[in-house]
């Protein structure tokens, strides 16, 4: 395929109960079609048995990051948990990106006024 769809990645909302509380971290492919960091968030520490419901915005020196694939990965500290309980990614498809490996993309011969 010469074209896949671009997301751009507004923000990501989390209900988890972490004691020791926990480290998010975000990984996108664009640019560069290599899975990267985007950026690390740190989770407050929470009650034992208490869920809370917190939402992360991806803002990047005022830049939204867009993708294709995406990766999170959440580490507690040593010797603590966290569990989550609820993952949501709020996204929206706004283009797509033409890979010039696959060749390039262009539409099928249109007849004009025919």
């Amino acid at each position: 395929m010469a074209y896949q769809p671009v997301h751009q990645v507004r923000d990501i909302t989390l209900q988890y109960v972490a004691p020791g509380g926990a480290t998010l971290e975000v990984f996108f492919d664009l640019p560069g079609n290599v899975i990267t960091l985007w950026s690390s968030y740190a989770l407050p520490a929470t009650g034992a048995s208490d869920p809370v419901r917190r939402t992360i915005a991806l803002f990047k020196g005022g830049v939204l990051p867009d993708a294709r694939m995406y990766r999170v990965r959440i580490t507690p500290p040593s010797n603590n948990v966290a569990k989550i309980l609820q993952g949501e990614m709020s996204v929206k498809r706004y283009g797509v990106f033409i890979d010039n490996v696959s060749g390039p993309w262009e539409t099928d011969v249109l007849s004009i006024g025919g």
